[in-house]
């Protein structure tokens, strides 16, 4: 059984901020109908890689712009309370 979808769309924003880049990615939701949710990434660029973290915001909002300024908002307060991305290590 192959199920049809009916739309699928996603609205997201970058910007930097304070060395790192932030995307926030509204998505629709279901109900309730017209609402969004907001998922933001920080990434932090540089030595040929890059390092992301995702986060989630639980939030909901009645429109798409106030969602986006949402997430980057949600990304901007985690780099100003100190995020630091984990550094990952790799075996040689």
């Amino acid at each position: 059984m192959v199920m049809a979808i009916d739309q699928i769309t996603s609205h997201r924003t970058k910007q930097l901020y304070d060395g790192f880049e932030i995307e926030a990615t509204a998505i629709p939701m279901r109900v309730p109908e017209g609402s969004f949710t907001v998922h933001f990434d920080i990434n932090k660029h540089g030595g040929g890689q890059t390092d992301a973290t995702h986060f989630e915001s639980g939030l909901v909002f009645t429109d798409v712009n106030d969602a986006l300024r949402a997430g980057i908002a949600g990304g901007k307060q985690k780099i100003d309370e100190g995020f630091k991305p984990i550094d990952i290590i790799v075996n040689k």
